[in-house]
């Protein structure tokens, strides 16, 4: 079987009651385990973020805090991160209007990073109940879609990620339909934890195969 390998980080403050990190990783291997054949690791047990790096969500994604998103993106006492093998899921505090959000290389590195990640999510407080498992698997399906493509412009190699869906029905990196785990709104979880049963067309043929072609899932 094939893996994929994540490391986790929480805020000190961040919602992380009943089990939430387990539940969220345990749904995120079953889906990619059943479904692809690819299972999900972690390379470390989750760390709990030192003041000195820790920020929440809502300033994370503030312009005017960038350095301090810089701070804990460059956070890697682990040497994890940066490898292009490790995808980083911080667990942040705070409430976010977009729920949860996945950030590419491209914007690490435009944001000048000293050692780019290639691909980090960063999860609200704000979405911790038995409807919200998919999420993580939702955020982690979307660095899986990504790929760095370069052209030449002007005579110099310009670097741009296509996160695209596979999904002829989706727009964009998201799918149009409701009961596809990338949906804009996630499918809520709530019968998957109550019956470990996955809901059907949860993700597409088209899908798998480009999950399976990620340069972060390994044999």
């Amino acid at each position: 079987m094939t893996q994929i390998y994540l490391r986790v980080l929480a805020s000190p403050n961040a919602d992380v009651s009943n089990f939430r990190i387990e539940w969220d990783l345990y749904a995120a291997n079953i889906i990619l385990s059943r479904l692809a054949g690819v299972q999900v690791f972690t390379v470390a047990p989750t760390q709990i973020l030192p003041p000195n790096v820790d920020i929440s969500i809502t300033d994370f994604l503030n312009d005017q805090q960038a350095r301090r998103s810089l701070q804990l993106l460059d956070y890697n006492p682990d040497g994890f991160a940066r490898d292009g093998r490790v995808i980083s899921i911080y667990y942040l505090s705070g409430a976010n209007s977009q729920t949860a959000t996945t950030i590419d290389e491209l914007s690490c590195e435009n944001n000048r990073l000293t050692f780019p990640i290639l691909g980090y999510t960063v999860m609200p407080s704000d979405v911790n109940s038995s409807a919200s498992r998919f999420l993580l698997a939702h955020e982690i399906v979307h660095s899986l879609f990504a790929r760095v493509v370069e052209s030449q412009v002007d005579g110099r190699v310009q670097r741009n990620v296509d996160d695209s869906n596979p999904d002829p029905n989706s727009n964009g990196s998201h799918s149009n339909d409701p009961q596809n785990l990338m949906f804009p709104t996630v499918p809520s979880s709530q019968d998957f934890t109550q019956t470990d049963q996955l809901p059907a067309n949860l993700l597409t043929n088209a899908q798998i195969q480009k999950i399976i072609a990620s340069p972060y899932v390994f044999q």
